[in-house]
């Protein structure tokens, strides 16, 4: 064989086989499913994300009513993994302005917020999660980790107690608070209001005739809102002094529920009750201007309504609330307690009947 022969097939040989060598390596590197393949943010999309890789999610959470300026703060949640539409309890977070927590990749998770004092539970809307979704009560936000980081932002409201003006409807006035001799400022929880005479002076009410207030309604903080997930609108009047009352708010007609469990345990001394929604957007009771709680309720025809009978008006926040008994979030005013305790302050007032 010529020279040039047996040079012409050496070179040959050597692509050939290079060929193969290299090209196997491109095949392992396509192949490979190494953890620097996962997307290091929220915003790439796996065919596959391996067990053994954790991601790390970071909760930030921002009150939705203070236009001043951002407003993040610190709540406690809960994470769950939803397996087959059920919930298991995997982590907490108590800091929603910088903490963390390492989830599996490739999970469905749900955060629910629980209410504490001027915290409210209901979540009103996401600024970002990619790909998250909030449930149509604003009771959690589902998400799924698809990389090695995922941030979560989301939006719920402070919360804070109630200041309330009343006006006698029947003589025309302001009424006047037990504590002070002024009928036109604003009375905070705990207040009893006499009648448009003086701050000593009991509201007289005869037989047949009937208590008509008209309560406006603030809550005490800016950039605040008295209700989380709702109120309850709680009456105490002696069903053998007066009649089935007469509750409007801001225009509409409230319809008596009836409660159940310990919510029905903790308000047993309340003859009626209300609910009142709150909206996802906004405050139902801000803290600028007024929404108008209207309550009539008459004597009863053959009664004379004497000191003692007095009526007592009472606004109790429904929030989100971690079961005792189980690891659930449970929507309620109260807990689940043998002896349930309200989850927010309740705010009470009482009309002083003479």
């Amino acid at each position: 064989m010529k020279f040039n022969q047996m040079i012409a097939l050496l070179l040959i040989l050597v692509v050939a086989l290079g060929g193969g060598i290299f090209g196997g390596i491109a095949l392992l590197g396509q192949g490979s499913t190494g953890a620097d393949d996962i997307p290091t943010t929220g915003s790439g999309t796996l065919s596959s994300c391996p067990k053994d890789v954790g991601t790390t999610v970071t909760t930030t959470l921002y009150n939705i009513l203070n236009t001043s300026g951002s407003d993040d703060r610190d709540q406690t949640a809960y994470l769950y993994k939803v397996v087959g539409g059920e919930e298991a309890l995997v982590d907490s977070i108590t800091d929603t302005t910088a903490g963390t927590n390492v989830l599996d990749c490739g999970e469905t998770y749900r955060a629910r917020l629980v209410s504490a004092s001027g915290e409210s539970a209901l979540i009103t809307g996401i600024r970002v999660g990619e790909g998250a979704t909030l449930a149509t009560d604003g009771s959690y936000v589902e998400f799924t980790t698809k990389s090695l980081s995922y941030n979560l932002q989301i939006e719920s409201k402070a919360m804070s107690g109630l200041k309330v003006k009343a006006y006698d409807n029947v003589n025309a006035g302001f009424m006047y608070d037990s504590a002070d001799d002024s009928s036109t400022d604003y009375e905070t929880t705990g207040a009893t209001f006499m009648s448009t005479v003086d701050n000593t002076t009991a509201l007289a009410i005869g037989t047949g005739e009937a208590l008509d207030v008209s309560l406006s309604l603030r809550s005490v903080t800016a950039y605040t809102d008295v209700a989380d997930f709702g109120i309850y609108v709680l009456l105490d009047a002696a069903v053998t002094v007066f009649d089935t009352p007469n509750v409007v708010f801001e225009g509409a007609r409230l319809t008596e529920v009836t409660l159940v469990g310990p919510e029905s345990k903790a308000y047993s001394s309340y003859e009626f009750v209300y609910m009142i929604d709150a909206p996802t957007e906004g405050a139902l009771i801000p803290y600028n201007s007024d929404r108008d709680l209207d309550v009539e309720i008459a004597a009863l025809s053959d009664v004379n309504p004497a000191a003692g009978d007095d009526v007592v008006i009472a606004i109790a926040p429904i929030g989100g609330v971690k079961e005792i008994s189980g690891n659930n979030v449970r929507v309620s005013s109260v807990t689940d307690a043998a002896s349930p305790s309200a989850v927010h302050t309740i705010q009470s007032f009482t009309m002083d009947i003479a």
